[in-house]
């Protein structure tokens, strides 16, 4: 399975502590080189700069072949993301931004976000996606209260 990974879903998962739920699901992620450098950056969580000076096995950084550069509204790392998964006929895209999954899709990519990740965790009874969800939210990341009863709506409750 080839799976590609923008920044802000290696970036939450690092801070919510399920970074691991990533190998366990997909074998090997793929991240851009834009990717890896926007994850040193000094403003990222110390958690996130910890993981990515010293990245995993399961982790490959690659330079894409070509970059987009007809998307100027998105960063290096969405753009060599999208250019990656396209280029490598990825089984998913992991991203969140809802502008580069209209993009990505458009490139008939399939695309799964953060939230998707841990609800496929929480059904291999990984982790509990309520607190998973909470931790997200702790961090900044937006999920509407629709959103989230969808979510936990048919999700498995149980855990570590």
């Amino acid at each position: 399975m080839v799976v590609i990974s923008d920044t802000s879903p290696i970036n939450y998962l690092c801070q919510i502590g399920h970074i691991d739920v990533l190998p366990t699901i997909f074998g090997r992620v793929i991240v851009p080189i834009a990717v890896a450098e926007e994850l040193q950056q000094a403003a990222a969580p110390e958690s996130v700069r910890r993981f990515i000076a010293n990245p995993p096995e399961w982790l490959d950084v690659r330079e894409p072949n070509s970059t987009i550069t007809s998307i100027v509204d998105f960063g290096a790392g969405e753009r060599q993301a999208i250019a990656l998964a396209h280029e490598l006929h990825a089984d998913f895209l992991i991203v969140d931004d809802l502008d580069a999954r209209v993009v990505a899709e458009q490139r008939h990519i399939a695309v799964i976000g953060t939230l998707g990740v841990l609800k496929m965790a929480a059904g291999r009874r990984l982790v509990q996606l309520p607190q998973a969800i909470t931790d997200l939210q702790a961090c900044g990341f937006y999920v509407s209260e629709s959103l989230k009863r969808e979510m936990l709506g048919d999700a498995p409750q149980s855990s570590e």
